[in-house]
């Protein structure tokens, strides 16, 4: 495996930005902080002499304040939306951006979730479409009490599923809207960890907790809410019963959305076994839509936090699971010997570094720099982020039988060399990447465009964020060989 512990990004501007506008033609000394704006001119009545004209200054547009976003001109609509999802996982990502916005009182844009598809519920993990996932998040948002943000639309993305096909479907229904703007939920994730670098993690996540931390009695009777609650209590008791120093596994596996990022269990068990040798309490939290039967090797000490189907008042069923798997994340942060929690990448471990938790975030990484591994280290902001790659790491723990065998210091210090530090609370750069030397990377094409860009609709330009520059100083400063053309 060759390891690159440092990349250098290059970045060329231009055919993104107007001529006449300097704001990013140069990197800032700082990141911004708040919208800088200036009121409308408002119009100008010159004195009458020798009967001149009466002249009027244009009136400037009024500008939409949108937490990050690009000044959008007036009568602009902007919306926050997705290709067909099976997965629920960029919910968080989502509601972040919401509770940032309402905490520093910036206008909401709609957003839109879309399925395509039949549009039923379907329960079973291996089973799950679009449509069920979209009226997951809804519900979600309901129940935090955020649900008047978001819509749901059928998109039809027909028969072909690769990315830049529906990518196109969506745009085309975009199209026929009455929204002047687009963004992917992809740059939420972007404009969140641009908050955690510009208002510090201390500042950040406590407003984060704030807006996670409530209920709608709309959608959860306060009934519900108090013995869901009382439930995840119980539950954070038992996993912090045990007084040694205490790390949680966080295990996410799904068949349909990011399944790269899945771990075989005998892997985690020898990382887990790795972890107790080093004299840390290990438990489990599975964040499966499966049966709770799954991961049987790895033992009792588990929190199986989905499905968790509870009953309003009048009888009828919902799968509160998320809002149950949030409780118990807030809760484990009173728990004073918990160091951190390890998890694979998914948008459920991205929660528990939302809510100040120590996280260290084991990411797949694959031969090719894709978007997906940019996004996750531009997430670096406010989570340890360990890039490996898998097989190499279970071909490493297989004996010349091929079965698995332990952890060493050795396997861990070349495939995880960050662990110990972040056990230990050492702090230390981004992990090393299993990748070729040299990558260009251009942001403008699809994927990556969604992290940085807001796509104007019915036409072909895009607004690069505003924290685009110190995006590309924060990815400068750790990948040193990746050429990066914005």
């Amino acid at each position: 495996m060759m390891k690159i512990t440092g990349f250098f990004i290059f970045f060329s501007i231009f055919n993104v930005i107007d001529a006449n506008d300097t704001e990013y033609g140069k990197l800032p000394t700082a990141p911004k902080t708040e919208f800088e704006t200036e009121a409308p001119l408002a119009p100008k009545v010159l004195t009458i002499i020798d009967q001149l004209p009466i002249v009027q200054q244009p009136i400037a547009p009024a500008p939409i304040q949108h937490l990050s976003l690009p000044d959008l001109a007036a009568g602009s609509k902007c919306v926050i939306s997705m290709v067909p999802m099976n997965s629920s996982g960029d919910s968080y990502h989502i509601l972040a951006y919401v509770i940032l916005s309402l905490s520093h009182e910036k206008i909401v844009p709609d957003i839109l979730l879309t399925y395509d598809g039949a549009a039923e519920i379907r329960d079973i993990e291996s089973k799950m479409n679009s449509y069920t996932q979209a009226q997951r998040t809804m519900h979600f948002a309901q129940v935090l009490g955020y649900g008047k943000y978001f819509k749901t639309e059928f998109v039809d993305t027909e028969n072909c599923q690769r990315e830049n096909n529906r990518q196109s479907k969506l745009q085309e229904y975009l199209d026929t809207t009455e929204y002047t703007h687009y963004v992917d939920q992809k740059a939420l994730t972007t404009i969140t960890a641009e908050h955690f670098r510009t208002f510090g993690k201390d500042n950040t996540t406590q407003r984060l907790r704030d807006g996670f931390d409530k209920y709608c009695p709309q959608y959860f009777s306060q009934t519900a809410y108090q013995k869901l609650v009382k439930k995840a209590q119980d539950e954070v008791q038992r996993i912090g019963a045990n007084p040694n120093p205490l790390v949680v596994m966080h295990v996410r596996y799904s068949s349909k959305a990011n399944e790269k990022q899945n771990m075989e269990d005998g892997v985690i068990g020898k990382l887990s076994n790795y972890v107790k040798s080093k004299g840390y309490n290990v438990w489990f939290i599975f964040t499966d839509g499966r049966k709770s039967g799954s991961f049987k090797s790895l033992g009792a000490d588990r929190t199986d936090p989905f499905p968790l189907i509870t009953k309003d008042e009048t009888g009828d069923e919902q799968d509160n699971g998320k809002f149950f798997h949030l409780q118990i994340l807030l809760k484990l942060r009173t728990l004073p010997n918990l160091r951190g929690i390890i998890g694979n990448t998914s948008g459920t471990l991205d929660i528990a570094g939302f809510l100040g938790h120590n996280v260290y975030n084991l990411h797949n990484m694959q031969q090719a720099f894709d978007y997906q591994s940019c996004r996750i280290l531009i997430q670096s902001s406010f989570l340890a982020v360990e890039r490996f790659n898998f097989k190499l790491l279970e071909n490493a723990l297989r004996d010349h039988q091929g079965k698995l065998g332990d952890f060493t210091d050795d396997i861990a210090q070349a495939h995880l060399p960050l662990l110990i530090g972040w056990m230990t609370g050492i702090p230390q750069a981004v992990g090393a990447m299993a990748t070729a030397s040299q990558s260009t990377i251009n942001s403008r094409h699809a994927g990556y465009r969604e992290l940085f860009f807001v796509k104007k609709l019915r036409g072909n330009l895009f607004d690069p964020l505003q924290s685009l520059q110190s995006i590309i100083a924060y990815l400068q400063g750790i990948e040193p060989t990746i050429k990066i053309e914005v």
